[in-house]
């Protein structure tokens, strides 16, 4: 399971309080392999899980996908990504 970015909102360096924080802490004892993009945080894991920096390596590893927002960089992606972003589609 892939998180793409702890951010709700576009160009936004703010990691506070996210929601996608809250369903991390919920599944990382669920399962076994947890990754998180996340290409503004300098550190290598967050709260224990890997972080990738580079968006085809989280992709590739990634058999499902979670995002807050949806973006376009995931469109060619957009079938196993799975999100409560109600305002864009893939």
């Amino acid at each position: 399971v892939g998180f793409y970015r702890l951010v709700a909102k576009k160009d936004s360096d703010n990691f506070r309080s996210s929601a996608i924080s809250s369903l991390i802490a919920m599944l990382k004892d669920k399962f076994e392999n947890i990754l998180l993009y996340e290409p503004f945080l300098a550190s290598k894991t967050f709260e224990g899980i890997q972080v990738i920096q580079s968006l085809p390596e989280f992709i590739e590893k990634s058999e499902l996908i979670i995002a807050n927002r949806v973006d376009s960089e995931l469109e060619n992606v957009s079938f196993k990504v799975f999100s409560r972003d109600i305002f864009k589609k893939l």
